[in-house]
């Protein structure tokens, strides 16, 4: 049974509440055991003890998690302490299938649950379409959330010019329109939200959209996380993804506005070089501008100052 029948919200507070009791033992109840004994005492007693049963099943179920909570307090206690580096080294693999993830084009959604974006790697290379349905599903459930909350985030110029635009554009299907502005915003977003490394006082694309670009903001949020949690997934999860992915959006290099010149191929996915150089051949697809909304939405979801107030009013 997932999550013990509990619904994700509870299940998540659960956690948070074992993580903050570290230390205390956790009961061995065989409450099997006991729900067994209490059928046959049903029997005996001539008394209506169905709810005493019911409140019984009930609490079996919440200790179910125990192992479960036993393996996340391992975990937690193995982490208390370490670098950003030793997190990192611990975890590999997780970060591994984010970077996966994020080669492909996308960075995992705050809209999605754990299991989607664990599911999100499985699906690369055979089933790609399988992320996009995620977005799509609903009605576009997903994709409005994302329009409405970055509607209330860009209220001032230039970003409400470029985002407007953009969104007029999406909807009417434009998606090379939309590509554009959409991709001149993400690029300004993130060089304003995110403090980049350098290296002897400057920066090139390939220096700036790589671990050691993101090292400072990296190490600072993780060092002011409120717990394992918000590490998990801002080191995890999030910095991989968002690393591969601007990697692969900004950094193809110089590329010769003359169209007889030599070049590498124009790669088979967004590139803001190609396009913004007037030199995109590739047809810019819908999967392309929701990539885009998705990166908006992720920066401003982890680095953003109006974070806390659409968190509250969302």
């Amino acid at each position: 049974m997932k999550n013990a029948g509990l619904d994700e919200k509870t299940y998540e507070n659960l956690k948070k509440i074992q993580e903050k009791m570290l230390g205390y033992s956790i009961p061995q109840i065989d409450f099997n055991k006991m729900e067994k004994r209490l059928t046959e005492l049903k029997k005996l007693v001539p008394c209506d003890l169905t709810t005493l049963q019911e409140r019984l099943i009930t609490n079996s179920n919440l200790f179910l998690m125990t192992d479960k909570f036993r393996e996340y307090v391992k975990v937690v206690r193995e982490t208390q302490g370490i670098t950003v580096e030793e997190f990192e080294q611990k975890f590999s693999k997780e970060i591994e299938r984010s970077r996966k993830v994020g080669r492909s084009g996308w960075i995992p959604s705050e809209h999605g649950k754990p299991k989607d974006i664990a599911e999100w790697s499985e699906y690369l290379p055979d089933s790609p379409e399988k992320i996009m349905e995620f977005f799509e599903k609903d009605n576009e459930k997903v994709i409005k959330q994302i329009k409405y909350k970055l509607s209330r985030v860009y209220t001032q110029k230039p970003y409400i010019t470029y985002y407007q635009n953009g969104i007029k554009a999406f909807d009417n299907k434009e998606y090379m329109t939309a590509a554009l502005y959409l991709t001149i915003l993400f690029e300004v977003r993130i060089s304003n939200l995110v403090e980049f490394q350098k290296k002897n006082g400057k920066s090139t694309y390939k220096i700036k959209y790589s671990s050691y670009g993101y090292s400072i903001q990296k190490n600072r949020d993780y060092e002011n996380a409120s717990g394992f949690f918000e590490k998990q997934f801002k080191i995890l999860i999030v910095y991989p993804a968002l690393e591969e992915y601007t990697n692969r959006l900004f950094c193809f290099g110089k590329l010769p506005l003359n169209l007889e010149e030599d070049s590498e191929p124009e790669p088979d996915y967004l590139d803001r070089t190609w396009l913004l150089h007037g030199r995109c051949c590739r047809e810019t697809t819908k999967v392309d501008c929701v990539q885009l909304l998705n990166a908006l939405d992720v920066c401003e979801f982890i680095f953003s100052e109006f974070n806390d107030f659409l968190s509250e009013n969302i």
